[in-house]
């Protein structure tokens, strides 16, 4: 990894009781990551998500690593759940349709770190596979 890549902590939403699980995005996913989102911020506005229940899967959370953040131009935090995009800087919230599957493209990262089984059982919104590396 390079002392340059961008690291992003994601965490898979689901009111289960215990610790949400987390993984990273660094080098080429978050640099993917970060193009999606550029995409999609500032296009077609949405309300924001609908709320969660206990026991169900509540979406994704995408933030800078806390070592990280010090790099970073910015302390955005942004959750992606039902098709929208929430982005929360400073005192400011954004909600965006995700154009670009944005849910998918973390959902198929939160697989590949080995949490298929946990997004199945919390019902979540799409059939994946392991990716083929």
């Amino acid at each position: 990894m390079d002392t340059n890549d961008e690291v992003l902590v994601v965490t898979v939403g689901v009111f289960s009781g215990r610790p949400n699980p987390t993984f990273e995005l660094v080098g080429p996913a978050a640099r993917q990551w970060s193009e999606l989102l550029a995409s999609v911020v500032g296009v077609q506005a949405a309300d924001p998500p609908p709320p969660t229940r206990l026991g169900e899967y509540y979406g994704f959370q995408v933030e800078p690593r806390a070592d990280a953040i010090a790099r970073q131009s910015t302390e955005r935090l942004v959750r992606v759940f039902r098709g929208v995009v929430s982005v929360y800087e400073k005192r400011h919230a954004g909600h965006w349709r995700d154009t670009a599957e944005l849910e998918l493209f973390l959902a198929q990262r939160a697989v590949d770190a080995g949490h298929a089984e946990l997004l199945r059982k919390v019902a979540a919104p799409f059939k994946l596979e392991p990716s083929r590396r």
